[in-house]
C-alpha cells in the first residue's frame, strides 16, 4: 500500500487498526494471513514525508504492493487484498477510493480491497459486516458509476449503500446466476426494471406471484411467452418444448420474481433439473432469483437447483 498524502499518526493508528480488525476477523475464519504493504516490509517510510518517500525512488509496485496476502486453510488458493480505512461512505470518498485502486490495480490487477467505515454503510447496523464492502478486481468502475441506468445521489447514504450490493448487472454480464436476497422495503420492482432496461441483451420476467404460475404448464407457458417464443405446451411435453425453445434462442437472462412461492408449490424436480441443465450445462439460460430469502433454504437438499452455485446479492430498504 502506498502511504496516503498525510504520513500524520492519526492516518497510520486508522489504518493500521482497520488491518488488524480485517486480519483478526479472517485469522478466526481459518484463514492464513500474512501483512504485506510497504509500511510493513519497510518500517521506515513510516517516519518519512512524502518528499522524501517518493525521493527514495521506489518501484511503483513495490510502492502500490497490497496490505495483506491471504489463504484458504488448506493453502488452495490464495489473494491479495488492500484495506483501506474511512470516516464514511460518500460521492466524495468513492470517487478518491476510484483513483487511488485504479492507479493500484494497473500493477496488480487481481488484488482485492476491503473498504472498512466508521459510520456503517447502512442505518441501523448490529454486525461487523454493516461496517465492510469488498470491492472484486473487475468493478473498481461501480465506485464512480454504480451499474448503468442507476442514479446515484452524491450525499443519499442509502443508495451508495445499494451500490455496494447491486452487482447484479456485472455478474448478469459474466453469465453468472445470481439470487437477489430482499430486505426490509425496497423499490425493487423498479429496481429489477432498471437492470432490465440497461441488459443490452434485455431479461424476461415472469412473477410467480400470479395466480397462473401455481402450475407448471401455466409457468412454462408464461416463460415461453416473456422469452419472446411463446408456444402451446402440451400437458406430457411441457418440459421438452421448455428445452428446445430455449435452446433454439442464442441465450436468454430470466428473472423469476418472488422465487419464495416454489417452497409451497410442486413443480417437480424434473422442473428443477431442467432449469439446471439449460443454466449449467447448454449454458442457454441466466437465473436471476428475486426472493426474501436465500434460494437454497426454499428447495429441498436434494433438489437440483441447488448445484446452481447463484452468487447472492441483498438488496436492503428500510
Amino acid at each position: 500500500m502506498m502511504p496516503s498524502k498525510s504520513f500524520s499518526l492519526a492516518n497510520l493508528l486508522n489504518g493500521g487498526l482497520a488491518e488488524r480488525i480485517l486480519a483478526i476477523l479472517l485469522e478466526r475464519g481459518g484463514y492464513r494471513v500474512t501483512r504485506l504493504g510497504i509500511e510493513e516490509l519497510f518500517d521506515e517510510v513510516k517516519y518519512l514525508d512524502r518528499e522524501q518517500y517518493l525521493a527514495l525512488g521506489l518501484p511503483e509496485q513495490l510502492r502500490t504492493i497490497p496490505d495483506l496476502l491471504v489463504a484458504d486453510p488448506g493453502v488452495t488458493w490464495a489473494k491479495l487484498i488492500e484495506v483501506k480505512f474511512r470516516r464514511c461512505f460518500d460521492k466524495k470518498t468513492a470517487n478518491q477510493l476510484f483513483v487511488t485502486l485504479t492507479d493500484q490495480r494497473k500493477y496488480w490487477p487481481q488484488s482485492y480491497a476491503v473498504i472498512i467505515v466508521r459510520d456503517p454503510f447502512m442505518p441501523g447496523a448490529k454486525y461487523h459486516q454493516d461496517y465492510i464492502r469488498v470491492i472484486p478486481p473487475d468493478e473498481t468502475e461501480l465506485l464512480i458509476s454504480g451499474p448503468r441506468g442507476i442514479d446515484i445521489p452524491g450525499n443519499d447514504r442509502d443508495s451508495m449503500g445499494l451500490l455496494w450490493r447491486d452487482r447484479v448487472l456485472v455478474l448478469l454480464g459474466r453469465n453468472q446466476s445470481v439470487n437477489l436476497v430482499v430486505k426490509g422495503e425496497p423499490k425493487r420492482r423498479e429496481f429489477l426494471e432498471q437492470i432490465r432496461q440497461d441488459l443490452a441483451s434485455g431479461m424476461a420476467m415472469v412473477d410467480l406471484d400470479t395466480g397462473a404460475a401455481s402450475s407448471r404448464r401455466r409457468l412454462i407457458s408464461d416463460i415461453l411467452k416473456a422469452c419472446g417464443t411463446p408456444a402451446d405446451v402440451p400437458k406430457d411435453e411441457d418440459l421438452a418444448v421448455l428445452h428446445d425453445r430455449l435452446t433454439d434462442l442464442p441465450g436468454t437472462i430470466l428473472c423469476l420474481r418472488h422465487f419464495d412461492r416454489v417452497a409451497a408449490r410442486d413443480y417437480g424436480k424434473d422442473f428443477y433439473s431442467a432449469l439446471k441443465y439449460l443454466v449449467m450445462d447448454s449454458r442457454k439460460l441466466v437465473l436471476l432469483l428475486e426472493s426474501r430469502a436465500p434460494y437454497t433454504s426454499l428447495l429441498p437438499a436434494d433438489n437440483t437447483l441447488t448445484k446452481l452455485q447463484a452468487q447472492l446479492v441483498e438488496l436492503k430498504g428500510r
